[in-house]
């Protein structure tokens, strides 16, 4: 390993009083309107603050990115018993076999988890966060988890639309679209239109604003879920009819639209020429039903109408447009990388949050080859981060770092891999704001990680500066960042220095993210630091939830035992809740009979812990490999979106 210097033990002591005092200061808060009080039941117990400067600080974009890097479903089930089932069940003799060792057996899904849900939902005196964590938890399970004798799961989700709670509302609209079931279209389609069948529905006069964006979004997911072409082009049949008219739409319900629109790729057809304008004759109108290059060239035509649309709906365009590109025709980049660059250009004079989406999108559609569009992207995002507002850099930042490992066509696949590197490194060094320097970390970890998976070379030079820049830093804020970074890069080095880091301060969420970057690294050398870590996570949720992920990552059997044990020795909700929430995210089917006990409960258990094991047991059974609100939250620009997305939207939905 790397040598590094050991802190002396007077020095060792001056530190973790500076920083334990420090952190009151560098380390963000968690959101003022939390749940619940002590623990979140999702396991996710303390996210930085939405006040003041949060759009500058990289744990959100951490926080909705890292589903991709993770990978955790498949981690943690892929070394599962292939076969699965019970003898009463299957009958005599009879074993199923599990293709994907992902997906639990009907036994588990059908004779443990759901009948457990199913006396939660049914119980009439349960409180609502119970109520609306079991029914996101049915939807996440999907159709191989209904009952032969009970009623579909979209049939419960529709009987609580009329719910006393708004919460528990919001939750069944949502949870349509998780479930994915088509059936469910026409009755979506109907509450975006707060048409008059939907207002008998709900039994109202009208269907809320945010009910009808959530049903935008539903339609999205299943949009995206069902490949059925006729089905897509009548989704955004619909969405478009809201985004081009009136309809009373608001900004949410708008801007929902268009990032559900963005889901849903349409075949790509025959190449069809831009039409030339004759005489002042205005261009005919794109038609988006017709093929991917019309999808794209309607959203670019929507980007320049300043007539029908806000700009903070304008900013969720480029996002759009990042999402349908992949698999469309080749000559579709530039015509739309074109654009985006003028909007971020020199002398542009557009709202910032459009510009921050422009990069995110120019980060995603640039490669590393000789081609002018490409090349002009790499300069584009170069300047930004040096001339752009803050928020401007700092994505113009994971930008490079994306372009890092995206090799072009041609003859000089990575023509430009030399200036990416150098433009990275040098913001890491660069005696600029200290906060930046985190995001140039990040940058050089998501490049190194997408190298890796890819299969292609991965550059030496950024490790050493990356280990420096961990061992000097002494920010809480920042330690998490370099400390994802080697994480990311998979550095076997680095695991020395992450230790030492472990020792220096005992700040809960920076402690969680060295012990997740050291997980991430995948040695099993960190095992007995992190499992030591665990021990001593008791009334720290969010440390034990990363040491948990941590652990799953590295394969340790030993962690559901501790958590169990860990579970059996606590007394309060305060204690038993994180433990609960930490087997949700990092447990696999050895947690299930611990999970349904607790469900089972009603009587004697608090709201909190009932509510911690749904979500644990819907996290454990979900059918898909990634967390369904990675279908919005990867790229997604939070400096720009409304309520019903972030800030008590969808993607604050466990």
């Amino acid at each position: 390993m790397h040598p590094v210097a050991e802190p002396s033990p007077r020095l060792r002591r001056v530190l973790t009083r500076v920083l334990a005092l420090g952190a009151l200061l560098a380390w963000p808060a968690a959101p003022t309107a939390a749940p619940f009080q002590g623990f979140n039941p999702s396991g996710e117990q303390s996210l930085p603050s939405t006040s003041g400067d949060f759009l500058k600080d990289w744990h959100w974009w951490w926080h909705f990115n890292r589903e991709q890097y993770l990978n955790l479903r498949e981690v943690i089930f892929k070394g599962s018993p292939r076969t699965g089932g019970r003898d009463f069940f299957l009958g005599i003799g009879e074993r199923e076999i599990v293709i994907d060792p992902t997906k639990l057996s009907p036994y588990e899904l059908r004779v443990q988890i759901v009948p457990a849900l199913m006396a939660a939902i049914e119980n009439e005196d349960a409180p609502g966060g119970l109520l609306q964590a079991a029914l996101m938890a049915l939807a996440k399970i999907g159709p191989d988890g209904e009952l032969a004798d009970g009623d579909p799961f979209d049939e419960i989700f529709l009987a609580h639309l009329t719910h006393d709670s708004i919460g528990v509302r919001e939750r069944a609209v949502l949870a349509l679209g998780v479930f994915g079931r088509t059936d469910s279209v026409p009755i979506l389609i109907e509450l975006l239109n707060d048409s008059h069948a939907a207002q008998r529905l709900l039994e109202k006069t009208e269907v809320p604003r945010k009910m009808r964006a959530y049903a935008a979004y539903s339609l999205g997911l299943i949009g995206a879920r069902n490949e059925d072409t006729g089905m897509r082009r009548a989704i955004l049949a619909e969405l478009v009819d809201v985004l081009e008219g009136p309809k009373f739409a608001t900004r949410d319900i708008k801007t929902a639209c268009m990032n559900a629109f963005g889901l849903m790729p349409l075949d790509v057809r025959e190449w069809e020429e831009i039409p030339k304008r004759v005489g002042t004759r205005p261009l005919p109108r794109p038609d988006p039903l017709k093929s991917r290059q019309g999808q794209l060239r309607w959203l670019l035509r929507y980007l320049d109408d300043f007539r029908i649309n806000h700009e903070l709906i304008r900013a969720h365009v480029p996002i759009a447009l990042l999402r349908l590109l992949p698999g469309a025709d080749p000559r579709m980049k530039e015509e739309v990388a074109d654009p985006l660059l003028k909007l971020v250009g020199r002398y542009a004079n557009e709202r910032s949050e459009l510009q921050q989406s422009c990069l995110i999108a120019l980060g995603e559609i640039g490669d590393l080859d000789a081609d002018d569009v490409d090349r002009d992207i790499v300069k584009t995002l170069e300047r930004m981060v040096q001339k752009g507002d803050q928020v401007s850099r700092r994505f113009a930042l994971m930008g490079l770092g994306r372009i890092g490992a995206s090799p072009g066509r041609g003859e000089a696949p990575f023509a430009s891999s030399g200036r990416v590197l150098r433009a990275l490194l040098r913001e890491l060094s660069s005696f600029g704001e200290s906060r930046q320097h985190a995001w140039a970390a990040l940058g050089l970890g998501v490049m190194l990680r997408e190298l890796a998976d890819a299969r292609q070379p991965m550059p030496a030079e950024p490790l050493e500066p990356l280990r420096k820049a961990l061992f000097k830093c002494r920010t809480p804020l920042d330690i998490g960042a370099y400390s994802l970074a080697l994480g990311l890069a998979r550095d076997i080095e680095s695991l020395e220095v992450l230790e030492t880091k472990l020792e220096l301060f005992n700040i809960e969420g920076a402690k969680g993210l060295v012990a997740l970057a050291m997980g991430m690294v995948g040695h099993r050398d960190a095992e007995e630091p992190l499992l030591a870590i665990l021990r001593d996570s008791e009334f720290r949720g969010e440390q034990m939830e990363l040491t948990s992920i941590a652990l799953a990552l590295l394969g340790s059997e030993e962690r559901l035992p501790l958590l169990e044990e860990l579970l059996a020795a606590a007394g309060s909700e305060a204690s038993r809740g994180p433990i609960v929430a930490a087997l949700g995210r990092s447990g696999d089917r050895r947690s299930i009979p611990t999970l349904v006990e607790i469900l089972s409960d009603l009587e004697d258990t608090t709201q909190g812990l009932l509510t911690a094991a749904a979500v644990a047991l819907g996290n454990i059974a979900d059918k898909d490999k990634i967390l369904w609100r990675a279908t919005y939250s990867t790229n997604v620009n939070y400096a720009a979106t409304p309520t019903s997305l972030f800030g008590g939207g969808i993607l604050d939905v466990f």
